[in-house]
């Protein structure tokens, strides 16, 4: 058989086969030629029914002039194109794309007499390419976002610590302690929040209603928002006139997540030397209920009317300059009407170009006992002449964790590790430690193991001391883990006294009845 007859069944052999899209054009942009993965991809049975047809027979008009157009500079340049991506037609309902280079074919002279088209599928590469960018931008969004909403809370502790270092008044300093206070629980909710980000994906945020002295929410607010407005020297207008302040049942933590958002956003969008107003109204007010209307109003930059149209859905952002002071996810408002349709609240945004924003919460607030001022552990709360071994490795949580016990009277004995902690609790008289506070990440034996072995101990007491978990681990999975190793409770850092005093006195107190 003659070479050329061999590269000819080669050649028919190649363009039944090859998973390529391949055709080859005449001068006139007329099919001469086709593989059969290309004759099927543009609606053919096989490479024969294409040869004589022209683009203008295949595809729409929009489609077919564009890919004769394509031909027409590649046959006046006579250079290759090589690697562009182009959507395959006839794709139906999924987007599939080609990597494709066009080659001109020349006769023996030279002359270009057709082109040659080679393309290959390459929507799966897309695709992953697509995901990823997604997955990267919504990380680099979610980050951009907790900067935002962590930077507030951060601003109030610097700024009232260096005002604390600052001072020898120690009433100011009691003052600005109570602030960084505020900051600190403030910056551990969203911090929650960041660990527990499928609580608000699946709608899983839950309502922690407690007692709050409702002036005291207010002027916290106030007073957290002092540092951020300082830098840009900003006027923030408090007015709470007429309102009658004493004790309310919400959840503190999600109200202000709330306000402290719409705070934030305000100064962010207000220029230097702006004013913010707070505005804070008695609609009505019953035995049982207390309705207020909540007013945000600034003179920024303001939004458009095509934006306030959407501008509760997550990611919605009008300002996305990733240079700009306003860069952001588009996550905060969405979280703010959430959380406020949670709480049978209504928000209402009023906002022009060049002219400011207005913001409108009306909110039922229910009344409950007492006047809701914070303070410390309730003083029926006796935990003197108490013992506790106390597991854990980090010596800062040991000082703080033994002063606020040493203050309630309770006696404490540290072990720095898992594997101190049983030896110590195996050494000590029967009885002798009213509890075991039991970090959960420790060195040499972990929390979890600890625990398992004081439990298995062949001692009375080992089946029914307290076990608490102190531990940083906060997901609801880490609970179950702590629950199944045999402890009684799990508290998580940074301690809250009052959660402490209380979580001995009434686990001590479960022992003894």
């Amino acid at each position: 058989m003659k070479a050329n007859d061999i590269m000819s069944c080669y050649l028919k052999e190649f363009l039944r086969n090859t998973p390529d899209f391949i055709c080859v054009k005449d001068k006139d942009s007329v099919y001469a030629g086709a593989s059969q993965t290309f004759a099927e991809l543009v609606g053919c049975s096989s490479p024969a029914e294409l040869v004589g047809r022209s683009d203008r027979d295949l595809f729409g008009p929009e489609l077919a002039e564009h890919y004769i157009a394509d031909d027409k500079k590649l046959l006046a340049s006579g250079v290759p194109v090589l690697d562009y991506i182009e959507p395959l037609p006839g794709s139906g309902g999924r987007k599939r794309y080609s990597s494709t280079s066009k080659y001109p074919i020349r006769d023996a002279a030279g002359e270009v007499i057709g082109i040659c088209a080679v393309g290959r599928d390459i929507t799966a590469q897309i695709e992953l390419e697509n995901e990823a960018g997604s997955a990267q931008r919504a990380k680099s969004d979610f980050l951009a976002r907790m900067s935002h909403d962590m930077r507030t809370p951060m601003n109030g502790i610097v700024g009232f610590t260096k005002l604390s270092l600052d001072s020898d008044d120690i009433g100011q300093i009691k003052e600005y302690l109570h602030k960084i206070d505020d900051s600190c629980k403030y910056l551990l909710s969203l911090i929650n929040d960041t660990l527990d980000m499928s609580k608000i994906e699946s709608d899983k945020i839950t309502l922690k209603p407690e007692v709050v002295n409702s002036k005291e929410l207010f002027d916290s607010l106030v007073e957290l928002m002092e540092p951020t407005l300082s830098e840009k020297n900003i006027t923030l207008a408090a007015d709470f006139e007429g309102v009658e302040f004493g004790a309310i049942m919400i959840d503190r933590v999600r109200v202000q997540q709330v306000l402290v958002n719409l705070l934030s956003n305000a100064a962010k969008f207000t220029p230097y030397g702006g004013r913010i107003e707070f505005i804070v109204r008695r609609l009505f007010t019953s035995d049982k209920i207390s309705r207020d209307r909540i007013t945000i109003r600034d003179n920024g930059i303001g939004m458009s009317e095509e934006f306030l149209a959407r501008i509760f859905e997550p990611f919605a952002q009008e300002y996305n300059d990733v240079n700009a002071a306003t860069v952001g996810t588009g996550l905060g408002m969405a979280i703010v009407k959430r959380i406020l349709d949670l709480m049978g609240a209504t928000i209402e945004v009023k906002s022009r170009r060049g002219e400011g924003t207005e913001i409108t919460i009306e909110i039922d607030f229910e009344h409950a006992g007492g006047d809701g001022a914070s303070g410390c552990a309730p003083s029926n709360i006796d935990l003197s002449g108490r013992r506790v071994l106390l597991c854990e490795d980090h010596p800062l949580n040991v000082q703080i964790t033994k002063i606020l016990l040493e203050k309630k009277g309770v006696a404490v004995d540290v072990a720095l590790n898992g594997r101190e902690g049983v030896e110590k609790f195996s050494a000590s008289q029967e009885g002798g430690y009213d509890a075991v506070l039991m970090d959960v990440r420790m060195p040499v034996l972990d929390g979890l193991a600890a625990a398992e072995e004081i439990r298995r101990l062949t001692r009375a007491d080992a089946r029914n001391v307290p076990i608490i978990a102190i531990t940083a681990n906060a997901f609801s999975d880490d609970v179950e883990k702590s629950k199944a190793a045999g402890m009684d409770d799990h508290l998580t850092k940074p301690l809250e006294p009052r959660q402490l005093y209380e979580a001995l006195y009434r686990h001590i107190q479960k022992v003894k009845e």
